[in-house]
């Protein structure tokens, strides 16, 4: 859903000139309306706005959600890592036991 909001670097005249603000990075509200409207507040001018330290907990469980698939995915190299020495380990046992038999 989070995934759906494009950041943008924009230099917004209108914000410079009442805010006092330069160049200012964040998304565009409208996309983040789409997915999150609570994060949105419209002014009488029609200027939408949005909140962004409501975007904190969204992001700190986001985070939360890809270390736990970066730690599934890690153990899942290692399982493959472990398959592939054990396989070579096996295939060097195959070759002993194919030499033993040659020589009899």
């Amino acid at each position: 859903m989070v995934r759906d909001c494009r950041p943008i670097g924009v230099t917004l005249r209108r914000l410079d000139a009442a805010r006092g603000l330069g160049r200012q990075l964040g998304f565009l509200a409208q996309d983040v309306e789409k997915v999150l409207p609570e994060l949105i507040t419209t002014a009488k001018d029609g200027l939408k706005s949005v909140a962004y330290a409501s975007f904190v907990p969204l992001l700190v469980e986001a985070i939360k959600a890809q270390q736990a698939e970066i730690t599934a995915l890690k153990a899942q190299v290692k399982a493959a890592a472990d398959l592939k020495d054990d396989l070579a380990a096996l295939r060097a046992e195959v070759r002993a036991m194919k030499g033993t038999l040659a020589r009899r």
